[in-house]
């Protein structure tokens, strides 16, 4: 109540300064701005009854509206400023009539803007703790040497063998092919001719079957020669390229070609 009171009798006194002298814009001005700023104190909108007291005080600087603004900033939590303006105030007013209750809001104002103290706080030390010891471990043994590609003897005998084999089945062709061109001859006896028969079929048979058996092995050694790892590495794991192995007999069964994609 003492605030209030305080504050409808300092109103009552800017409205009689306000009102005193010959009319002037100005004093008309902040008359009306005093006005709007007491019905937005009254309703406790104290930022808005602030703006039109300062608009006021800057149309017509009287020492009441710095008192109505320090009440602005003491409701809004402002006492720091509330302050400034008590005693601007009490600096400008020529013995005001509220000085009394000018001097107690000071004083509260004071306490409230103290600030509280608190117990010093003692830091506590933080242990740190050591990272455990990690075991190292062994580094990773190198990688054997790679052997080098060294054919096996297999290889070579089969080789050998195939080489041989059809060797011996091309010359026994060749035997056969000179006996039947004998055997064409019109020169030629039919005791000839019957021996030449005889022999002719024998030496077929056996170059069909000497080629045969040396391709064969020839292949054998070939297919088994593609899928055996010579350098003793790992065997890859992406898929090989294609790879063919074909065996074609010559014309007249006396021989054989060999061939094929690797």
């Amino acid at each position: 109540m003492g605030m209030r009171a305080a504050g409808a009798g300092l109103g009552l006194l800017l409205v009689y300064g306000l009102a005193q002298g010959a009319p002037d814009p100005l004093v008309t001005r902040a008359k009306v701005l005093f006005q709007q700023a007491e019905v937005h104190f009254s309703v406790g909108e104290f930022a808005r009854a602030l703006d039109l007291y300062k608009d006021a005080y800057k149309t017509k600087p009287l020492p009441g509206f710095l008192f109505n603004i320090g009440q602005c900033h003491r409701n809004l939590g402002r006492c720091d400023q509330a302050l400034f303006f008590y005693r601007q105030y009490l600096l400008r007013a020529s013995d005001p009539p509220n000085r009394a209750e000018v001097e107690r809001l000071i004083e509260i104002c004071e306490r409230a803007a103290k600030p509280a103290t608190r117990p010093a706080t003692v830091p506590v030390a933080r242990v740190v703790r050591p990272p455990p010891a990690t075991r190292a471990l062994p580094p990773d043994p190198p990688p054997p040497p790679p052997r080098q590609g060294i054919r096996p003897a297999w290889f070579w005998t089969g080789v050998a063998l195939s080489v041989a084999l059809l060797g011996t089945g091309v010359a026994t062709g060749t035997i056969a092919l000179r006996k039947s061109s004998e055997y064409k001859e019109q020169e030629t006896t039919i005791a000839r001719r019957e021996e030449l028969r005889d022999a002719g079929e024998a030496l077929s048979r056996t170059a069909n079957i000497t080629i045969a058996a040396g391709a064969a092995t020839a292949a054998a050694t070939i297919v088994l020669s593609i899928f055996t790892d010579f350098g003793g590495r790992e065997r890859r794991t992406s898929p090989a390229p294609a790879r063919r192995v074909g065996l074609a007999p010559l014309p007249g069964g006396a021989a054989a070609l060999l061939g094929g994609t690797f």
